[in-house]
């Protein structure tokens, strides 16, 4: 029975190890990305701590009412998850104007997108599997990866090999 509670949590923290490398492996073979949500600016359809897993499509294939994720026009690599309120012609050389909503504000974005900001439309969203991710970016979540890891699957095992070099019997 014991070994069996073994196998079925080793294979779960394995699915979930497997699970966030592929979030990272992904998007360079099939265009998807993964995002950790950080706010509330989207409930209650997506929720802080949910990763979303967008897909880049051809800038003219987003329609109102898609959730994007976008970067942010003038903040770097900040990526914000809002949805198109409105798309328009723009007034210069950029084919669209697209102005976005958290379903939470009260007010649109004070930002005007171009095609180019945007990352992909979220296509799919796994609740609270963004609070793992998000800690595997830092030295004590990283660590406690790790260390779960070994204490899960090493641990055991050492401890069988030291049972049978004392002539004892894995059952």
């Amino acid at each position: 029975m014991k070994n069996r509670a073994f196998w079925y949590g080793g294979g779960l923290l394995a699915l979930v190890i497997l699970t966030l490398v592929s979030l990272y492996v992904a998007p360079y073979f099939i265009r998807l990305h993964a995002y950790t949500i950080l706010s509330s600016s989207m409930e209650p359809a997506l929720h802080r701590g949910d990763i979303v897993i967008t897909r880049t499509l051809l800038p003219d294939k987003y329609r109102v009412h898609d959730v994007i994720t976008f970067f942010v026009p003038g903040r770097g690599n900040e990526t914000v998850t809002h949805r198109i309120i409105v798309i328009q012609p723009a007034h210069d050389r950029t084919p669209e104007e697209l102005f976005t909503k958290g379903d939470a504000n009260s007010n649109g974005d004070s930002w005007i997108l171009s095609p180019g900001n945007i990352q992909g439309k979220v296509i799919l969203h796994i609740p609270l599997l963004g609070y793992i991710l998000y800690a595997s970016h830092t030295l004590l979540g990283y660590s406690f990866i790790v260390l779960l890891t070994f204490f899960w699957l090493v641990v055991p095992f050492v401890r069988d090999w030291c049972r049978l070099g004392q002539g004892g019997v894995i059952q």
